[in-house]
């Protein structure tokens, strides 16, 4: 997961147009706004800041993951 785990801290109403230009693992509410964690091989750009992966973020880029598959 080392350089491939971002985060950025949005306004609730920008997550649906963030789910769908990137692959959205996580959502988190965090002093009334919503934290962001995007699975992307390279910068996604737009304010995103790199973070190191956790336990977490395996487990939700693996159920990511799985929903592509059977889609």
């Amino acid at each position: 997961m080392a350089g491939r785990v971002w985060r950025k801290t949005i306004a609730k109403n920008e997550l649906d147009a963030h789910r769908r230009d990137h692959e959205v693992i996580a959502t988190r509410l965090f002093g009334g706004r919503t934290v962001i964690h995007v699975l992307a091989d390279t910068d996604p750009g737009d304010g995103f800041e790199p973070m190191q992966g956790g336990l977490e973020d395996v487990y939700f880029s693996t159920l990511a993951g799985t929903r592509r598959q059977a889609a």
